[in-house]
């Protein structure tokens, strides 16, 4: 036990385990044993009550299922002093300087169990790993120490006596339908091929934003002829005109490519209006927005509007997502991942600190600049992909990816924690703005889901507010 006054007062202690787990698995959870007894090759030595018991299977192992030990008395024993993976890595040798004595082995054993513990399980080895007239060499080697055996020879034997214990536990009937029933596994899969199909089809509507010829960032087809993607891809160049100061406009020429999904191809390049159609770049109600929806010369060609796979109710807290766009601003890539829900967000942040101990500066200010409206999640799409889609794993559009706290690692660039706007709270904003354009204002308004979570909905005047230096630097573009 871990707990030495525990040990020296309970005889027994009693664990819980779910019927279908593992042996192991349930003394790991009860969290009172030490780690020696699962590093080492460990059995389960039922104790016996009567006579008529003792016709009854006396070992069991630690990938036993806990049902077929359910209200028996056990004592776990050591058989080897190493792991298999560990027995493998042994290798002849001609010399071995300082072998360990017979009592040096035993006093590194479990030294939790009492004494006549102790000498049962040492003598059980003894008993499972060789026969007779091997096990008299033991004891004679236990008592004289090495002499008399060459080194190399002594392993040898300790080697061959191993493997065969090991190779008679890989062929009983208990692991051999372990082994079946792993691989065999039911596990929560991104490669459903319908998917893959849905997938492939609204990945076509994902476009890769230039700027005078030099690549920005991602968007996607929102509906009709409007693509929308993240403010900061563009807002280095919008201005408002003094002539109109209540419209904001793109200083330089803006374009989307589509189907860029080979190098160097062409694709289908669109020509990106001036006028900038809405905008929002900042913090307003503990929502933080970070989008601008833009007109395309013309729609693209054969493109779904991603506005028709949104579907109402509130945002995944859980579950597998992913994300179509061009990170590092090269081809299109997708990157199915699991989403951080808000409740472990924090134990999520912690364990990358804990697991960078040389970079905990870049962790700090994470937790406070994630606000309600904000899906997090751990992707590998950094810079570039800002403006991609996010879609749920029933393909159904969730959000914008957006930001990430992102650091340089020696060579490599690392992120403590992703996160993506929710769709909801940019059309909710978006519904606010056009409003007073009929032509776009129809063409949007027309969409079950912009009915569904618009109605009776306030028209609150737009307000604009600019993120705090500390918000700006989690930009992931």
């Amino acid at each position: 036990m871990k707990n030495n006054e525990l040990a020296n007062t309970a005889d027994y202690v009693c664990v819980y385990a779910f019927k279908e787990e593992e042996v192991e698995t349930a003394l790991k959870r009860d969290g009172r044993f030490i780690d020696k007894i699962f590093q080492k090759l460990c059995l389960l030595s039922q104790e016996y009550k009567g006579e008529a018991e003792k016709s009854q299977r006396s070992r069991y192992e630690m990938s036993d299922l806990a049902e077929d030990l359910n209200q028996k008395t056990f004592q776990i024993i050591a058989i080897d002093g190493r792991r298999p993976e560990t027995q493998m890595k042994l290798t002849k040798t001609s010399s071995v300087p300082n072998l360990p004595s017979a009592a040096d082995s035993e006093k590194n054993d479990l030294c939790q169990h009492p004494t006549n513990t102790e000498q049962k399980t040492i003598q059980e080895r003894k008993t499972r790993s060789a026969g007779p007239s091997t096990e008299g060499n033991a004891t004679q080697n236990n008592s004289s120490g090495y002499s008399g055996y060459s080194c190399s020879t002594e392993i040898e034997d300790i080697l061959q006596t191993q493997c065969k214990v090991l190779f008679d536990m890989l062929q009983s009937p208990e692991n051999k339908k372990l082994y079946q029933e792993e691989f065999d596994k039911s596990l929560q899969s991104f490669t459903d091929v319908k998917n893959v199909k849905w997938l492939m089809d609204l990945s076509d509507s994902v476009c890769l934003i230039k700027v005078e010829n030099s690549a920005r960032g991602t968007g996607f087809l929102l509906f009709d002829r409007f693509i929308l993607t993240n403010a900061h891809v563009v807002k280095d160049f919008v201005y408002s005109p003094p002539e109109a100061p209540h419209t904001l406009k793109l200083l330089r020429k803006c374009v989307a490519l589509f189907n860029y999904e080979v190098i160097e191809s062409v694709g289908e390049v669109l020509k990106v209006n001036d006028v900038v159609v809405a905008y929002a770049y900042g913090l307003e109600n503990d929502e933080s927005h970070d989008f601008a929806l833009l007109e395309l010369d013309s729609a693209p060609h054969n493109c779904t509007e991603l506005l028709e796979r949104c579907k109402p109710g509130p945002s995944p807290h859980s579950g597998g997502i992913y994300i179509v766009g061009h990170p590092d601003c090269g081809v299109k890539k997708m990157d199915p991942c699991f989403i951080v829900g808000i409740e472990n967000r924090l134990p999520s942040i912690n364990k990358h600190i804990s697991e960078n101990v040389s970079c905990p500066y870049v962790s700090w200010p994470c937790w406070s600049c994630l606000h309600q409206n904000h899906i997090t999640y751990d992707s590998c799409f950094f810079h570039g992909s800002s403006g991609s889609p996010v879609f749920d794993e029933h393909c159904y559009l969730i959000g914008m990816h957006t930001g990430g706290f992102h650091y340089k690692h020696v060579y490599t660039g690392r992120s403590v924690i992703e996160f993506s706007v929710s769709i909801q709270s940019i059309i909710k904003k978006i519904h606010t703005q056009i409003k007073t354009r009929s032509e776009i204002f129809y063409l949007f308004s027309k969409f079950e889901f912009v009915k569904n979570i618009t109605s009776g909905a306030d028209m609150p005047a737009v307000r604009q507010e600019t993120l705090s230096e500390e918000v700006e630097a989690m930009d992931i573009n």
